[in-house]
């Protein structure tokens, strides 16, 4: 969900990477074609670079077309359905009583719900002095 040019590829990748070996789902090595995982995102370069050919004259490695094709790779869902957020049973009933039991105002509800609120209290300021 980060734009291209908002993050540095290799902090996505990197963390992409981190996530990945966290939730302990390492299909991605069989995705990529590479033999074993790593936690080090430059070994994954240079293994994965080797593997799709993104060399340059020389034999130097081009790192910017091989985090593109991991971060692509990704993006595409070829290492299955994934969510990268960290998520416990707290977090979730927090956003689902905030956002389903009491789902937030709009600002055009809010503003209605204040007008409400101060045509009751002038209504209740009225009662009170017995004029209505």
């Amino acid at each position: 969900g980060i734009k291209d040019n908002i993050a540095d590829e290799s902090v996505l990748a990197d963390y992409l990477l981190f996530r990945l070996n966290r939730m302990d789902h390492l299909d991605y090595c069989a995705v990529l074609g590479i033999d074993e995982p790593t936690d080090d995102v430059n070994t994954l370069v240079e293994r994965l670079a080797k593997k799709i050919g993104a060399l340059r004259h020389g034999g130097e490695i081009d790192v910017d077309k091989t985090l593109h094709y991991f971060l692509r790779t990704y993006r595409q869902g070829l290492f299955g359905r994934l969510c990268l957020d960290d998520l416990d049973e707290k977090s979730i009933a927090h956003h689902f009583k905030t956002n389903l039991e009491e789902p937030p105002l709009s600002k055009n509800q809010g503003k209605k719900a204040k007008r409400a609120a101060q045509r009751q209290r002038s209504l209740d300021k009225a009662r009170s002095k017995n004029l209505i």
